[in-house]
């Protein structure tokens, strides 16, 4: 009994950190352009803004990373694998 209960644990745990990687990587690509337009000075923004907007995304990018970097390799691979197809 307690065999069955730690590998439905193992495959919970690994069917969120797949879901959670599947949301990570668009959400990095997200917050890596939001800094690429900040940086490029299209958009008009001054001061305390300008310094808010850039440490959101900025923590956006490090938040990504740590979820990505915390699931494993080879939930990263699968990950890539189900955006590519989809």
């Amino acid at each position: 009994m307690a065999l069955l209960h730690q590998h439905r644990l193992t495959v919970f745990t690994y069917l969120v950190d797949l879901t959670v990687v599947t949301v990570a990587i668009p959400y990095f690509f997200s917050a890596i352009a939001q800094l690429t337009f900040l940086v490029s000075k299209r958009r008009h923004v001054q001061g305390w803004q300008l310094a808010r907007d850039l440490c959101v995304a900025g923590a956006s990018v490090l938040f990504s990373m740590w979820v990505t970097f915390a699931s494993g390799y080879q939930v990263v691979y699968q990950a890539l694998v189900v955006l590519l197809v989809v």
